[in-house]
Formats: C-alpha cells, sequence, structure tokens
C-alpha cells in the first residue's frame, strides 16, 4: 500500500508543477503546516482553509515551485525531499531551498503535510532516522 501513497503524492506535486492545485486528492479534513523556520508559517485546516492558503502564494510570489527530488516510503506516510524555487513579488529576490514534506495519507488521499526544514528532521518525524 505505500507505493501507491508514494504515487498519490507524487501526482499531487506533478500537478502543482503544472500549475494546478490537486484537491481531488486531499482530505475533506487536509491539514498543511509549514515549518516555523518559515518566515510567515501558516497552518491550514480543512480542504477550504488549504486551497485558500495555496492560491494565496500568488500574493506573495511571482513564481514559486516545488521540485520533488526524492520519495520515501513510510507506511502510511510519505516523506518528501524538494526543492523551493520562487521569485518574491515585492522584491523580485530569487528563492531556493531544500525542504522536506512529511505526507500522512488516509483513504488513498492526503489528510496531513507536514514541513521540515531537512530531510533527517523528516526522517526522525516517520521514525526512519538515519
Amino acid at each position: 500500500m505505500s507505493q501507491e501513497n508514494v504515487e498519490v503524492i507524487r501526482a499531487i506535486h506533478d500537478e502543482w508543477l503544472r500549475g494546478g492545485l490537486a484537491v481531488d486528492k486531499f482530505d475533506p479534513e487536509m491539514a498543511m503546516l509549514e515549518s516555523k523556520t518559515l518566515p510567515g508559517a501558516a497552518s491550514a485546516y480543512g480542504i477550504d482553509a488549504v486551497q485558500k492558503y495555496m492560491e494565496s502564494f500568488a500574493n506573495y510570489w511571482d513564481e514559486i515551485r516545488f521540485e520533488p527530488q526524492e520519495y520515501i516510503e513510510a507506511g502510511e506516510q510519505v516523506v518528501v525531499i524538494a526543492h523551493l524555487v520562487g521569485r518574491g513579488k515585492s522584491s523580485g529576490v530569487e528563492v531556493t531551498r531544500t525542504w522536506a514534506y512529511v505526507w500522512t495519507l488516509r483513504g488513498h488521499k492526503a489528510l496531513r503535510m507536514e514541513g521540515y526544514t531537512d530531510r533527517d528532521e523528516a526522517l526522525k518525524a516517520v521514525g526512519l532516522a538515519e
């Protein structure tokens, strides 16, 4: 089942790279929690709040992409190591940073995405510390 979970999360990231939101792949109780180290980090609970949060990116970024580098199976969870690539709307500053995300699934739908500052922190969160 965990490989199926990886494919669900891969499909979400693929849709994001095409400019979509992929909300059809989210559980109605979806929660998105950003790493506290991210300036202006926010949390959104419920599919409507998550969608509104993702749509708000256009207010702050001229361009933003999450480019997955690695997917790691962890039972009902999937760890994604991804590059954030963006350009600030008001500053024009280009930003590139690697983040780690732990996705939790329920019934082949994304239930929770939690951001971490690095791969080791995310692996520790799912019990796969190296």
